[in-house]
């Protein structure tokens, strides 16, 4: 019986430390799903000045063109 308890208190502790492993790991997910939304949005903005930019050499290189 003793055996079984011990087991038993074997298990639950494994539980514990999985569910504590587990939860640090969602954590970690978390963060990292919320930097890989803040670099999109930071490639978005970067991507949108490299156009600006673009047509704005264009439009100097057709204006100097003339």
């Amino acid at each position: 019986m003793n055996a079984l308890r011990a087991e038993a208190d074997e298990s639950a502790a494994k539980v514990e430390e999985l569910s504590a492993k587990v939860r640090t790991l969602e954590q970690e997910n978390l963060q990292k799903e919320q930097e890989i939304t803040s670099l999109q949005h930071k490639n978005g903005v970067l991507e949108q000045e490299v156009e600006k930019l673009g047509r704005s050499r264009r439009e100097r290189t057709a204006r100097y063109a003339e």
